[in-house]
């Protein structure tokens, strides 16, 4: 109860520092300049008035200098993101036992650093995590109210998602145990662990989506240019999203030369963690690209077929961060999550005139939420 009560007080904090990006974000504002301010009369806010949760209560969700409504949802998210964190910080660091790997036994591949760092593991782990849950919890929220996932939020995550990933054991959890490409028959036939051998098709798979990738914009621009006027991307269009794809893969390919350095330095000769580590970062990489490919074929082939925009370009770059925490098989049960909750939710509420166009980027992230909870138990039932 001590670190749910403790993370709940931090996250309120943080929630009050999510509630400036969900509002500056869309609207290309800086986050730390102008301090927070009444937005009736632009008055500043004092220290108190900022104070999470108590200070819009004690205001009573009133200026006090103008007497302006504050809306209710700086409360509310201040609430929901106090409860987030705690719950996350009680889940990863309470139940840390749960976690940990059984030496040698069958979840002794889901959490590497517990082999190098023990006593830190649930820490950095659980500091990870609330990351991309704040991460997709803010994208979400923006999505929601401006039917966009803004670049200054998702571009930094593609290149802090795959270290941030490899201190939770997500992507090995819900993708099963170490790939069988990092093992080769020893003299008497048992499979050995052998980084070098997991170097080629890893690097293949990896380089080869990469190049599929860069090859593809040219092809997009066509793709694109034919949807309906109100539809049509400009120049301007083009150009952000070219850039928009050579980011992922620059970012990939850093990702990428970082566990080549890993693989290297532990082949042959390194501890159980570092093994570990080395085959945990390679689903990192496939979920990353799992993320990113999956939604970018669908909105490629529904807007070829369909010959009107099928899906957001936003959605793409979003759920490419969570596809490194998930791992690729996590991503899969993301994304029918994701889809099963939209039909359900999202396709009555256009078919009644309630929404315009069913914003995508809520349930990838509440299709994370039940991958990570459910996930598990799929793979029991799915695959072993």
């Amino acid at each position: 109860m001590m670190i749910f009560l403790i993370a709940f007080v931090f996250g309120a904090f943080i929630g009050s520092f999510l509630n400036v990006c969900i509002y500056r974000l869309p609207r290309n504002q800086s986050v730390i300049s102008p301090p927070s301010r009444c937005q009736a009369c632009g008055t500043r806010l004092a220290w108190h008035d900022n104070l999470p949760l108590i200070g819009w209560l004690l205001r009573r969700g009133r200026c006090r200098f103008c007497g302006s409504r504050f809306s209710a949802q700086y409360l509310l998210m201040e609430l929901a993101v106090a409860t987030i964190t705690g719950t996350i910080a009680w889940w990863m660091m309470g139940q840390a036992p749960h976690l940990a790997p059984v030496p040698g036994g069958a979840d002794d591949a889901f959490f590497w650093l517990h082999h190098v760092f023990p006593a830190a593991a649930p820490v950095l782990g659980t500091a990870a995590v609330l990351v991309f849950a704040w991460y997709a919890l803010v994208a979400a929220m923006i999505d929601l109210k401006h039917e966009i996932i803004p670049d200054e939020l998702t571009a930094p995550m593609q290149v802090m998602a795959p270290l941030l990933a490899l201190v939770t054991p997500f992507a090995m959890r819900l993708s099963g145990h170490p790939l069988p490409w990092f093992h080769s028959p020893s003299l008497f036939g048992e499979p050995v662990f052998h980084a070098a051998a997991g170097i080629a098709p890893v690097s293949t798979v990896v380089l080869i989506t990469l190049a599929l990738l860069a090859l593809s914009i040219p092809v997009a621009r066509r793709i694109y240019a034919r949807c309906p006027a109100d539809e049509a991307w400009n120049d301007n269009d083009h150009r952000a999203f070219a850039i928009g794809v050579l980011w992922f893969i620059a970012a990939t390919l850093v990702a990428y030369l970082l566990w080549l350095t890993l693989a290297l330095v532990c082949d042959g000769k390194a501890s159980v963690g570092g093994r570990l580590a080395t085959v945990h970062g390679a689903q990192i990489l496939f979920g990353a690209l799992a993320g990113w490919s999956g939604l970018y074929l669908v909105g490629l082939i529904g807007t070829l077929v369909l010959r009107r925009n099928a899906m957001g370009f936003g959605d793409v770059k979003f759920l490419a961060p969570l596809g490194a925490v998930l791992g690729p098989t996590g991503v899969l049960y993301a994304f029918l999550g994701a889809s099963m909750v939209a039909t359900i939710v999202g396709v009555p509420c256009y078919l009644w005139g309630r929404s315009p166009r069913i914003r995508f980027g809520p349930f990838l992230a509440l299709g994370t939420v039940l991958a990570l909870v459910l996930g598990p138990w799929l793979d029991q039932l799915l695959w072993r």
